[in-house]
């Protein structure tokens, strides 16, 4: 992590191929990849949804339930994200 107050957390997470995130919500947020990847969003209900991410690729998020992200290529996903507290 590289920063947080009241308003905003600041982290870069890497993923190794195969890796996951713990199973939370997610708020508002902004993420940037550093090295882009396709990743599967996997929900407590048991939905799995894909997506990709390309190197240098901005997306802007609403807030979310709460999911597990797992990378699913043979190579690391690395994410810059600046998560946004209301």
């Amino acid at each position: 992590m590289f920063a947080e107050n009241e308003q905003v957390k600041v982290a870069e997470n890497t993923f190794k191929p195969g890796a996951e995130s713990p199973n939370i919500p997610r708020p508002f947020r902004v993420v940037r990849a550093i090295k882009g990847g396709k990743f599967q969003r996997i929900y407590a209900d048991g939905r799995k949804e894909g997506g990709q991410y390309k190197t240098d690729e901005v997306k802007v998020l609403d807030a979310s339930p709460p999911y597990i992200l797992k990378n699913v290529v043979d190579s690391e996903l690395v994410l810059y994200i600046v998560f946004i507290k209301k």
